[in-house]
């Protein structure tokens, strides 16, 4: 009974653990996309691309035409989602995925139609610009 218990526990541990990432995702209501859809996504002028990184990750490199809304300063973000038109596609990423899955729920709640790369720009394969 003991071996059935040491080798049942470590399961029902793992599957407990697993439950609110598996909520979360049967719960998101945006499109997450790989680097070839997001790629064809951000090609329509009626997507809006948003790099959520911080000013200094974003000025290091980006996907050229984001705009950069900073997710960590609220009031930069803000502000800045306030100028996003609500008609258009937002397509947002970060640099591995955490902060675009968060932004792409705040958006979606606000009501903005929302695509998201959740690899991050740390994956991504496509062109890049820099401001040096």
């Amino acid at each position: 009974m003991k071996r059935i218990f040491s080798r049942i526990m470590p399961l029902v541990v793992a599957l407990t653990l697993s439950l609110p990432l598996m909520a979360e995702e049967a719960v998101r209501e945006y499109p997450i996309l790989g680097n070839i859809e997001f790629a064809e996504i951000i090609k329509d002028k009626n997507t809006q691309l948003v790099d959520v990184r911080t000013p200094a990750e974003f000025n290091a490199g980006y996907i050229p035409g984001a705009i950069n809304l900073n997710i960590r300063n609220v009031e930069q973000f803000e502000s800045g989602v306030a100028k996003l038109d609500k008609k258009k596609t937002v397509a947002v990423y970060c640099k591995k995925g955490s902060r675009s899955a968060m932004a792409a729920k705040k958006l979606t709640e606000m009501g903005y139609k929302v695509v998201e790369l959740p690899t991050g720009f740390d994956n991504w394969d496509g062109p890049v610009a820099k401001n040096e």
